[in-house]
């Protein structure tokens, strides 16, 4: 048997995706003004849609 695709779900269970959605959420945010200093405030935003989150 052979595949033609292999597909990696990569939500925490082989990668810890954390550091990257932060980062990614501090950079957007300091767009707009916003300093957040702590990566550990922005855990809130994984794991739900991020229109969710941001409009909280």
């Amino acid at each position: 048997m052979s595949f033609e695709y292999i597909l990696f779900d990569l939500d925490g269970t082989l990668t810890d995706p954390a550091i990257g959605i932060t980062n990614s959420v501090m950079h957007a945010l300091k767009k707009y003004g916003i300093a957040v200093s702590d990566h550990k405030e922005l855990y809130k935003f994984i794991g739900p849609p991020l229109w969710d989150s941001l409009a909280k």
